[in-house]
C-alpha cells in the first residue's frame, strides 16, 4: 500500500505548512538575541569587579571600616590624638610635627612644635620622637655592638686602641692581656702577630714593615711574612 499525495481540487499537490524548528533533541529555540556561556561568564566577573571595587572605596573612606582614620596633620590637636593603635605603627608614626605612638593600647601624640623641635621618624633606629630642628636622620647607622674598636661599618670606628695595644678588628687587646686561646705557635690579630710570653700576651705589628700577618710553615709559627 502506498501513501497518498494530498491535492487540491486541480490534482494539484497540496502545500503542506512549514514547521517551526523545534531545536531537535535540545529544545525549543528561542527567538531573538541569544546569549553565549563566555558573554554570561564575562558579565558575572564584571559584577564581582564592581563589587569590589565598591567594597575597597568604603573601606578607604571609613564607611564601614572598623579601622580609625589618623587626624589631619593641619589641624590635629591632642582631643583629635587616636584612641586606639590600628593605624599606628610599631615604630611610631609623624603626622606633621606631632609624634604619635601606641601606648597602653591607645595612641599618645607629642606636640614636638611646642617644644620648638620637630618630629623626626628614624627608619634606621625604628623610632619616632621629637628632636632638634637641626638633626638629620644619619645615613648609616653604625654597627658597634660588642665592639671596643675596628670599623663600624658606616665610614667611622668603633674606637681605638692605645699605640701599645692591637685590635683584631673588634676588640682590643694590651700586651699583658691573659694568652686565652692563643697557641704556642702564636696567631694573627688583625695584621699583627701574636704570642704568648709568661703567660701573657705580646704582640708584633706587621703594618710599619710593610708586612702581612700569616703563617709560615718553615718555622710553624706565625710571623710578618712579605706579601
Amino acid at each position: 500500500m502506498t501513501d497518498r499525495v494530498p491535492t487540491d481540487r486541480a490534482g494539484r499537490k497540496a502545500r503542506m505548512p512549514r514547521r517551526e524548528n523545534s531545536g531537535g533533541r535540545h529544545g525549543p529555540r528561542s527567538r531573538g538575541m541569544t546569549v553565549s556561556g563566555g558573554q554570561s561568564a564575562m558579565r558575572v566577573f564584571f559584577l564581582i569587579g564592581l563589587c569590589a571595587l565598591a567594597s575597597v572605596a568604603i573601606a578607604c573612606t571609613g564607611g564601614t571600616s572598623d579601622h580609625e582614620k589618623l587626624p589631619d596633620p593641619d589641624t590635629i590637636s591632642p582631643e583629635e590624638c587616636p584612641t586606639t593603635c590600628k593605624n599606628i605603627p610599631p615604630a611610631g608614626i609623624c603626622i606633621g610635627e606631632w609624634a604619635v605612638k601606641c601606648g597602653d593600647e591607645q595612641g599618645v601624640c607629642t606636640d614636638c612644635a611646642s617644644a620648638g623641635q620637630k618630629c623626626v621618624h628614624n627608619p634606621l633606629l625604628s623610632t619616632t620622637s621629637c628632636k632638634d630642628l637641626e638633626f638629620e636622620v644619619p645615613a648609616c647607622l653604625p654597627k658597634c655592638t660588642d665592639k671596643t674598636c675596628g670599623d663600624d661599618e658606616c665610614g667611622g670606628s668603633c674606637g681605638f686602641c692605645p699605640s701599645s695595644g692591637i685590635c683584631d678588628g673588634t676588640q682590643c687587646h694590651l700586651p699583658g692581656d691573659v694568652c686565652g686561646d692563643i697557641p704556642s705557635t702564636g696567631a694573627c690579630l688583625g695584621n699583627a702577630v701574636a704570642t704568648c710570653v709568661n703567660d701573657g700576651l705580646q704582640y708584633l705589628d706587621c703594618t710599619p714593615l710593610l708586612r702581612k700577618c700569616a703563617y709560615n710553615p718553615a718555622t710553624s709559627k706565625f710571623e710578618c711574612m712579605l706579601p
